[in-house]
């Protein structure tokens, strides 16, 4: 599994961050497997998978990065900017050793990227699952699974679910 993040310098919309999202999965598809043509189609649930190829992706973005995970195996990836805190929501979709967890936290700051944390491998594991947020985030219980790997940075989080989980995140600022 290869996990790239493109980081930009500025705020972008949604759909110019979905536009660097399909930059960084051609590039990967290209350079990683030498993949130069393929279509991607749309599971019954909305996830994205390549037509009759075995390599499987995720693509996930917010605010000023974008994340890709790719490789033989399923996969989710989730990426956030820490910020995100609030107790409704957290009550809402943590189960109750997660929201014990954050209760443990001595400084705002903590909680909130424990929170930030939790929230990118719970959706991660959706994205995984194939059902999305259909899946029910208070039911997945990220003290217990497995195949989950947090990569943090200064601003934001990443988390990738997978059978087979990246070694190391790759930090990109251009592609060629």
């Amino acid at each position: 599994m290869k996990l790239y993040v493109y980081e930009l310098s500025c705020k972008a919309s949604a759909k110019e961050l979905s536009l660097i999202g399909q930059k960084l999965l051609r590039f990967s598809l290209c350079q990683d497997f030498g993949i130069l043509e393929y279509e991607i189609c749309l599971s019954g649930f909305g996830k994205p998978y390549i037509k009759g190829n075995p390599i499987n992706f995720n693509i996930s973005h917010c605010e000023k990065s974008v994340c890709l995970l790719i490789g033989e195996d399923e996969c989710g990836v989730d990426i956030e900017y820490y910020g995100r805190y609030k107790e409704k929501i957290a009550a809402k979709i943590c189960c109750e050793n997660e929201l014990v967890m954050l209760a443990g936290c001595v400084t705002a700051s903590d909680k909130d990227r424990l929170f930030t944390q939790i929230w990118t491998k719970k959706e991660a594991c959706s994205k995984l699952d194939g059902r999305g947020f259909a899946i029910g985030f208070k039911n997945i219980n990220t003290l217990e699974i497995q195949n989950i790997k947090t990569f943090d940075r200064d601003r934001y989080c990443v988390s990738s679910a997978s059978k087979i989980l990246p070694e190391k995140m790759t930090v990109l600022t251009r592609l060629s």
